[in-house]
């Protein structure tokens, strides 16, 4: 059994729904969601949170299922893309927030100045949110999240309001992080860069439905459908099949054949 199996999920919002999403994916995965904005992707990550109830299919994450449990008894985090700090706390205790509400953790102090170490914000510790860059404030509301040790991580869009050489180096601390912890991760993100730095399985959505899931290389090499490939960048070309050949299938494009291995196309026409 894989650690989370989304089971034909369907939520209605009146302008915004999902319509019979089902995937899964291992521990330790990093799932990227992307699509065109309205797709559905926040509601599905609100809807895997508890914020919303779907109007049917299940969610089932360790072998339990969690579709009617409450947020807090779910064991997931989410980091959002205005983080989300809390304004009257500095940077300790934003990030010890979590922990406090846990039992049995004596190092506390040591937990929370070593999350912020390997964020590089344990120089900041004692500064309100409101004095941060936005690359601060992100890395803020990462440590606060991955310190609770969270069974699965939600991110909408975490690195949207920062500019490229802090995206990199942000990708570069959560992605270094994530995988020494094993932390399961589902992250939206419009940026293709973000997934080829970070995913190892891609969901494509639009407009509630899911079109595409699967490994990072197939979902870019093998786009289900030209809206996908025009999405990725993937380079098209409409031709017709012709025959097959010693194992090869034969492709006609504007009179120049092409010989491929993969019978596989988009459109193609015998």
């Amino acid at each position: 059994m894989s650690f989370l199996e989304i089971h034909n999920l369907h939520v209605d919002l009146g302008e915004f729904y999902l319509k019979d999403v089902s995937f899964s994916i291992d521990q330790g995965e990093y799932l990227m969601i992307i699509g065109p904005t309205g797709a559905g992707k926040t509601i599905l990550l609100e809807t895997m949170l508890g914020f919303w109830r779907p109007g049917k299919g299940h969610i089932v994450m360790g072998s339990r299922d969690i579709t009617d449990k409450p947020p807090e008894k779910r064991g997931i985090g989410i980091v959002y893309q205005d983080y989300a700090l809390l304004p009257h706390m500095d940077v300790y205790d934003n990030i010890a927030y979590g922990l406090k509400k846990k039992q049995d953790k004596p190092d506390m102090d040591g937990m929370v100045r070593e999350m912020a170490r390997r964020f590089d914000i344990d120089h900041i510790l004692h500064r309100s949110p409101k004095t941060l860059s936005g690359g601060e404030q992100q890395r803020v509301a990462l440590a606060r999240a991955l310190i609770v040790e969270p069974e699965l991580l939600l991110m909408d869009e975490p690195f949207s309001a920062l500019d490229p050489q802090t995206r990199r180096r942000a990708r570069d601390l959560l992605g270094g992080i994530v995988r020494e912890k094993g932390t399961t991760v589902i992250h939206i993100s419009h940026d293709l860069n973000d997934v080829w730095a970070l995913a190892t399985k891609v969901a494509f959505l639009r407009q509630g439905s899911l079109l595409q899931f699967g490994a990072l290389n197939e979902v870019f090499a093998r786009p289900n459908g030209e809206f996908i490939a025009d999405f990725v960048g993937a380079n098209m070309f409409n031709g017709e099949i012709k025959a097959f050949r010693d194992g090869m299938t034969v492709i006609d494009v504007d009179g120049i054949e092409f010989l491929s291995l993969d019978d596989g196309c988009i459109g193609c026409r015998v």
